[in-house]
């Protein structure tokens, strides 16, 4: 048996090389997040095929992993300039563009590539899907399995696109076929965790991510770790966790939302507004307008304390969070700025009801029937998609 098993990831391999996949190895350090070795590597294949436009592309990549992005871009435009078609190049160039999220730019890169052949450039294909929520995100992740079958990483990434569509079964049977292929991938570490939590298991979940931390301290895993945190209502930690993260990785887009909903989550809106001002910043271009303008809106009805909104949103928070006394504080406040908002007043008056003031209660639900006209408009001042 071991020896059929043998004699199978022999023909894997060489099924594989004869897709075109001959930088597999490389692309398994990569997918590990040991940019090191994959370092090692890259320069041994640039020493017998130098200035190959490919393996200049792939070395930008691990460039990238280790925080160096400057020389990665340089080695990406002097390979294209060397080779303009080359599939390796474009993909690896559109995954640089998807990780700073700017989708438009990944989208028409990767579109240069007339007809794929690699499994790579399927992957990165069906990344860019899921940052667009289409469902062909699948189609890609099974070609990227059919071209090259001993790969981790495209289980791992399949099985976490079942697992967030509700397929645990079929996702732990992906994870479990990563996890077989390579015990060090860092995707399927993550995607196990992930699983564990998904199934309510936060426990083992974190206990995962406490063992991978021990071995790498990636942006990827700390967020993870972070959320799972968070959802354990540990939130000093999880907070500790993100920081880190955001230190590790540089002021990243996708850690400061992240922050910003655990924020949300937990009814804390000074920390949502704290996280919406480090990330304003990071949304300059044209590529980012409409997320910059809904953010600004955003802002503007949650963190100005000279719109109702800002009071309406934090006395809802203290009162979800059962603090009644406090939710009528912030209500007083905002009502001594803007005496006529029926939503604040109907709101103090619940709060008052849970303390069981009800002769309060009563003349403030009258004088917020009263003002009741206002509702429309005070609705769309509290919401910007309104």
């Amino acid at each position: 048996m071991k020896n059929s098993l043998i004699s199978l990831f022999f023909l894997f391999s060489i099924f594989a090389l004869a897709q075109g996949n001959e930088h597999h190895d490389i692309d398994v350090l990569i997918f590990r997040a040991d940019y090191q070795n994959a370092l090692i590597e890259v320069e041994n294949q640039l020493d017998t095929q130098p200035g190959d436009p490919a393996t200049l592309c792939i070395k930008g990549r691990i460039l990238r992993g280790m925080g160096d992005v400057n020389q990665a871009i340089q080695l990406y435009e002097k390979a294209l300039q060397k080779d303009p078609t080359c599939e390796r190049c474009l993909a690896d160039y559109a995954l640089y563009f998807m990780d700073r999220s700017d989708l438009k730019k990944a989208d028409s890169t990767i579109k240069l590539i007339r007809a794929p052949k690699l499994a790579y450039t399927e992957y990165v294909l069906a990344k860019l899907d899921l940052k667009n929520y289409s469902i062909s995100a699948i189609i890609h992740l099974n070609k990227s399995i059919a071209l090259d079958p001993m790969m981790a990483e495209y289980y791992g990434v399949r099985g976490s696109y079942r697992l967030a569509n509700g397929m645990s079964l079929t996702a732990k049977t992906d994870i479990d076929a990563g996890r077989a292929l390579d015990t060090a991938n860092l995707f399927c570490k993550l995607a196990s965790a992930r699983l564990h939590a998904v199934n309510g298991d936060l426990i083992s979940a974190r206990i995962l991510c406490e063992g991978y931390l021990k071995a790498d301290s990636s942006k990827a895993v700390l967020s993870l770790y972070s959320n799972i945190l968070h959802h354990l209502g540990r939130f000093e930690e999880s907070d500790a966790a993100i920081r880190k993260a955001i230190d590790f990785s540089g002021d990243n887009q996708d850690l400061h939302i992240q922050w910003a909903e655990q924020y949300y989550d937990r009814e804390d809106m000074d920390g949502v507004c704290e996280q919406y001002t480090a990330l304003l910043p990071l949304l300059s271009g044209p590529e980012n307008a409409e997320k910059r303008a809904y953010l600004q809106r955003e802002q503007e009805q949650l963190c100005n304390p000279n719109r109702s909104s800002y009071y309406y949103q934090r006395g809802i928070a203290a009162y979800n969070l059962k603090d009644f006394e406090t939710a009528i504080e912030i209500y007083n406040r905002g009502l001594t700025k803007f005496p006529n908002s029926a939503m604040m007043l109907s709101f103090k008056a619940n709060a008052l009801i849970k303390l069981k003031s009800y002769a309060a209660a009563i003349p403030i639900y009258q004088k917020s029937l009263a003002l009741r006209g206002t509702i429309a408009r005070e609705t769309a001042d509290n919401s910007p998609d309104y």
